[in-house]
Parts: structure tokens; C-alpha cells; sequence
């Protein structure tokens, strides 16, 4: 095996180190331990991602001394923060072959970093604007759904360990198992639905269906009992987003404005899409 340098971690802290060193191995430690990695493209795009979602750093080639106590202290302003996210960046534009992306830092409740990276219109060679471009909001929506759920919780108008079928008026779930589907596992993606995309896209405004059609009508099987496995579910959000609707009396996306992005002021946010 190739040789790679050591990265190092404060006994003190609890930071991670990546060394992707000039061989064709990566090295990471993580709360003492030492894990290799066979260096490619694939493995730096996966390692990128870990970075990323885990808040570590990203070393270029292998530290010791002075260079290694430098490290050892953190990201310290929006410079270096602003060197170690366009070294992330560009490991995943050249992997994903992204055209444009934003990346946005919040701490304490204000902008802390915010950049656009790559174009928002390739034949206009327009650069993407962080302050004003826009991307489809996709699996986002399910962060506003999971609010929306908790906000009618708090507002005792849903229990998140009740029976989902105490909720649906037009349709019900079967009872496949004796332990019945709760919003609990539809947060927590555990109910036990079938792996199935449905009904995402649609490239006819006519074509459209009201969600609690779409969800009658392609309703797929329970393979396990819930709360067992977690799998990602979109037609398990989209049923929480339903019950939101049913309960509330208003469409979800009504709620989500009226509830959440207006409170916000998220005058660049639709959910309507």
C-alpha cells in the first residue's frame, strides 16, 4: 500500500481531519480512529460529501508541526471557510457534472457565508447569484412538511403516535400488519411502504392530479411492519402532507406559506411548483 501521511486530532477536540495525500490513498481520522481510503474519483466525491454533511476538514496533502496545530484550531473566518467550501465545491462540480450550485452558512441566526458557484444559464453565460437565483426546491419541501406536522402537533390538532387512517377521509391504509402506520413513522420514513416513485414530474400543467387522488390511486404495498427499517419514502412524505391538508382544512401549500415562509419572510421561497 502506498504511504500516507498522518493526520492529527487534538486529544481535546473532537474535530476530524481528512489527509488526501499526493498518493493514491486518503487517509481519515474520526474520534481516534484511523480509517483508509483507495484514492479515485468516486472515493473523493464520497469523501467530499462526508466532509461536507459531517462539518471536517478537507487537507491537502499530509501536516505535521506548526502546520498541524494550524489545523487543529478550526476553520477561522469567512476566508478560510470560504477556501475549504470552493475545495468541496469543486471536487463535486467536476464528479456530478453540475451546471450551478449555492452554498449558504448560517450561524446564530445570520448569514455568515453565502457564494453561487458554476452558471444559471449556460447559453447566456449567466453566473449563478446566490442573492437571486433560484432552484427547484425538490426533497426540501419535506423539511417544510416535517414543520408543518410538528406545528399541528404542538397545536394539539395531530398526535404523532395516532393511527394515520384517524386523519384520511377518502382513503385509508390497508391494515397489512397489526401495528398501524403513525406519523412518527412516516417522519422517521419507517412505515413499511414499497419502494416506489410516483407521480413526481409532470411536464403537463392539465395532467396534475390533487394530491389526495394521486395517493388513492397509486397507494403502494406494505412490506414490513412499521418501525422496523428506515427507507426513504417519498409517498410517505407526500401522506403527511395530505394529513397537514386534511386536518388543517387548507391546501399544503396555503399552510406552508401562510405557517412557515411568511412568518419568515422567505419572500424567494414557493412550494408551488
Amino acid at each position: 500500500m502506498p504511504s500516507v501521511s498522518t493526520p492529527c486530532l487534538s486529544p481535546a477536540s473532537n474535530r476530524t481531519l481528512f489527509d488526501f495525500s499526493v498518493t493514491n490513498t486518503a487517509s481519515l481520522l474520526y474520534k481516534g480512529r484511523v480509517i483508509l481510503f483507495r484514492r479515485s474519483k468516486s472515493a473523493l466525491s464520497s469523501i467530499a460529501k462526508a466532509a461536507w454533511m459531517f462539518g471536517v476538514f478537507v487537507v491537502a496533502g499530509g501536516i505535521s508541526g506548526s502546520a498541524a496545530e494550524e489545523m487543529s484550531r478550526g476553520l477561522r473566518g469567512p476566508e478560510e471557510v470560504e477556501t475549504f467550501v470552493d475545495g468541496i465545491m469543486a471536487a463535486q462540480r467536476e464528479s456530478l457534472h453540475t451546471v450551478g450550485a449555492v452554498v449558504v452558512i448560517v450561524a446564530d441566526g445570520k448569514l455568515y457565508f453565502s457564494k453561487g458557484y458554476g452558471y444559471a444559464d449556460t447559453a447566456k453565460n449567466r453566473a449563478v447569484d446566490p442573492a437571486k437565483t433560484l432552484f427547484r426546491i425538490g426533497s426540501v419541501s419535506k423539511l417544510f412538511t416535517w414543520t408543518a406536522v410538528m406545528q399541528m402537533a404542538e397545536r394539539r390538532k395531530l398526535d404523532l403516535n395516532s393511527d394515520v387512517n384517524n386523519y384520511l377521509s377518502t382513503f385509508k391504509i390497508p391494515d397489512t400488519y397489526s401495528t398501524p402506520i403513525t406519523l412518527t413513522h412516516l417522519l422517521a420514513h419507517t412505515a413499511g411502504f414499497e419502494d416506489r416513485v410516483i407521480g413526481l414530474f409532470s411536464h403537463d400543467p392539465a395532467a396534475l392530479k390533487p394530491l389526495r387522488e394521486c395517493l388513492a390511486a397509486e397507494l403502494p404495498e406494505r412490506v414490513r411492519p412499521p418501525g422496523r427499517i428506515s427507507v426513504y419514502s417519498n409517498h410517505g412524505a407526500a401522506l403527511a402532507g395530505l394529513i397537514v391538508q386534511e386536518v388543517s382544512a387548507m391546501p399544503w401549500e396555503d399552510f406552508v406559506e401562510k405557517n412557515i415562509l411568511e412568518p419568515l419572510q422567505m419572500t424567494h421561497t414557493t412550494v408551488r411548483q
